[in-house]
């Protein structure tokens, strides 16, 4: 294994390729009791067509959702959930856009616990009976997602950005779209998906590594067969350029107005120039709207924004853009007051501001390494990205003043989507 380190943050991780070519990330913390590990798939919500052998594919809207919900039932009946809380674990997943993850947590075990992860992951087991099944309980999910303000609100921005396109639709598909989904075809991309070059696997925690990397290769030589010759590609949604700011208002059962003020960007796809132009955007948007500045200050006192004011930076496969917003009491006035900083940003972005944002930022990433799902999930990310984690505190050191202005004039769309939700009039 290769051994990974940062001496600066007295941290140290260890990247190995097991027989069946899937990559392993493994951070050892002698001094604590629990073991977190992770295995996930570079497959998600947004990955809805592909090409694979030059045949092209196109699947319903929320198809890896439904893979994630179904992977936990065993083709034994068993339930993955309760074999994992005999052993003392905690397990859980998720689907995002661009990722599913399967991961647990305990303090013993361990070897079972890996070996019931690997196995629940590659041992598909769909009937129709079961699908039908699950189909009416993720329907009662999404319908309670689409009466969340903040979703409606996120929806329309991103409707907005990336119009009618696979990164723009619920990770959970509609309602409609799930009633396409049969066992037939969540064999086919559980197939063409989980390939162990296609996924990757991050253990956190009280381990030695060499003895932690061999349960590994025992457990995965069961259930890991020859890789695909050709791996899938994702026939993702190129970059939308929006040729003006678009506002869109819709009314809902709210008490307070809500907005959500975005825009896109050009995206670098990997390695240190993906998480440099990242923390950049973090950075730039910190300086203009954080808690700190004076954007911030002014229209909190004005009580224009509330405490939940804030701001993002997403990647969804070759997409990106920024989003910033909150509820407001005069979303009309706030929109005017973000575009007017967003006009004058040369004034408010210093060198001395910079520094104390870059400082805040350390802060949360030394303490982030205390967080080892958030460590594992960042290894298992870095994979897919091709980044290394440990490179993160030199890359946002080296971040001026100048970066932040060549992202706001020269990488980000001048023009906004604008997403308000006004309470209905009863």
């Amino acid at each position: 294994m290769l051994r990974l380190e940062d001496k600066k943050i007295k941290e140290t991780a260890y990247l190995g390729h097991l027989s069946c070519l899937l990559p392993i990330y493994i951070v050892p913390k002698a001094d604590y009791k629990s073991i977190y590990a992770v295995i996930a798939v570079k497959y998600g919500g947004a990955c809805r067509k592909y090409i694979l052998n030059g045949k092209e594919y196109e699947t319903p809207s929320g198809m890896a959702h439904f893979l994630e919900h179904k992977m936990f039932d065993m083709p034994d009946n068993s339930n993955a959930f309760y074999i994992f809380s005999s052993y003392g674990a905690d397990c859980n997943a998720f689907t995002s856009k661009d990722m599913t993850a399967y991961y647990f947590d305990a303090t013993k075990k361990f070897n079972e616990n890996l070996e019931l992860l690997i196995r629940m992951v590659m041992t598909p087991y769909y009937t129709s009976d079961s699908v039908s099944k699950e189909r009416g309980i993720i329907k009662q999910e999404i319908k309670m997602v689409e009466d969340d303000p903040s979703y409606i609100a996120y929806k329309n921005l991103l409707l907005m950005l990336f119009g009618n396109s696979s990164v723009s639709e619920p990770i959970a598909g509609t309602c409609n779209s799930i009633e396409r989904i049969t066992p037939e075809l969540l064999y086919q991309c559980h197939r063409d998906f989980y390939q162990p070059t296609n996924m990757a696997i991050a253990i956190v925690g009280n381990v030695e590594p060499e003895k932690a990397f061999n349960v590994a290769e025992h457990c995965t030589s069961q259930y890991f067969h020859t890789p695909l010759p050709v791996q899938p590609k994702i026939s993702a949604d190129e970059q939308k350029t929006i040729e003006e700011t678009n506002i869109r208002t819709e009314y809902a059962s709210i008490s307070a107005p809500q907005l959500l003020v975005g825009s896109s960007f050009a995206p670098q796809l990997q390695g240190p120039s993906y998480i440099k132009q990242k923390l950049t955007a973090e950075f730039t948007l910190q300086l203009l709207f954080g808690p700190s500045s004076t954007f911030y200050a002014k229209n909190y006192s004005d009580d224009i924004i509330r405490s939940d004011f804030d701001s993002e930076v997403e990647y969804i496969s070759r997409c990106s853009f920024i989003m910033l917003g909150g509820e407001s009491r005069n979303p009309e006035l706030l929109v005017d007051n973000i575009l007017r900083t967003f006009n004058t940003a040369e004034e408010l972005v210093s060198t001395f501001e910079l520094e104390r944002v870059k400082r805040s930022f350390i802060g949360s990433y030394l303490r982030s390494w205390e967080d080892f799902e958030e460590i594992g999930i960042s290894y298992v990310e870095s994979e897919f990205y091709r980044y290394n984690p440990l490179e993160v505190y030199d890359i946002s050191q080296s971040i001026k003043v100048a970066d932040c202005l060549n992202f706001l004039y020269n990488d980000l769309n001048k023009n906004m989507a604008i997403s308000i939700l006004m309470p209905r009039k009863e």
